[in-house]
C-alpha cells in the first residue's frame, strides 16, 4: 500500500468511528432517538439518557433537584453534565421506580410530522388503550426527548 492509501483508510476508517455515537443518538428520526431514550434506562445508560433530554428538561430536573438539595443549580447541573454517579443514580433509579422503562422500550414507537424542530412520537402497544404522544425536539441536529415538555405542561 502506498502512503497516500493508508492515509486515505486511516481517514475514512477515522470518519467511521466518529459517526457512531451518530448513529447511537438516532439523530435522524425520532421515534428511534425516544425508544433509545428508554432503552438507555432500562440498561441503566444514565449518562446517555441524560444526554438523550432536552435542554429545557434538563432544566427542569435540575431546578427541582436543587431547590430538594438546597444546593445551587450550578452545582447541580454540572455533576449531572459529568456523569456523576452518585448523582445520576439517584434521580433515575427513583424515577425508574415509577415508570418502568423495560416496559416503555419495548413498546411500538411511530413519529408524526416533524413541525420544524417539533415532533409527537405516538407510543402504543401494552396496557395503554390509547397512543401516548412523547414531545421530541431537535437541537444541535439532533432529536432529544422533551420529558418536561411531555410531562410537565
Amino acid at each position: 500500500m502506498t502512503r497516500n492509501t493508508l492515509r486515505t483508510a486511516a481517514l475514512v476508517l477515522t470518519l467511521m468511528l466518529t459517526m457512531i455515537p451518530m448513529a447511537r443518538a438516532e439523530g435522524g428520526d425520532p421515534a428511534k432517538a425516544c425508544q433509545a431514550f428508554w432503552a438507555d434506562l432500562a440498561e441503566k445508560r444514565y449518562g446517555d439518557a441524560w444526554d438523550a433530554l432536552t435542554e429545557g428538561s434538563k432544566g427542569w430536573i435540575v431546578s427541582e433537584t436543587a431547590k430538594a438539595g438546597k444546593v445551587s443549580k450550578e452545582e447541580v447541573r454540572a455533576l449531572f453534565d459529568k456523569h456523576n454517579e452518585e448523582v445520576l443514580n439517584a434521580f433515575w433509579n427513583a424515577f425508574c421506580e415509577k415508570m418502568n422503562p423495560e416496559s416503555i422500550a419495548s413498546l411500538t414507537y411511530k413519529a408524526g410530522p416533524v413541525q420544524g424542530d417539533k415532533c409527537k412520537v405516538e407510543v402504543t402497544g401494552g396496557d395503554a388503550s390509547k397512543p401516548i404522544g412523547l414531545e421530541m425536539l431537535r437541537e444541535g441536529g439532533q432529536w432529544h426527548f422533551g420529558l418536561a415538555e411531555t410531562f410537565m405542561k
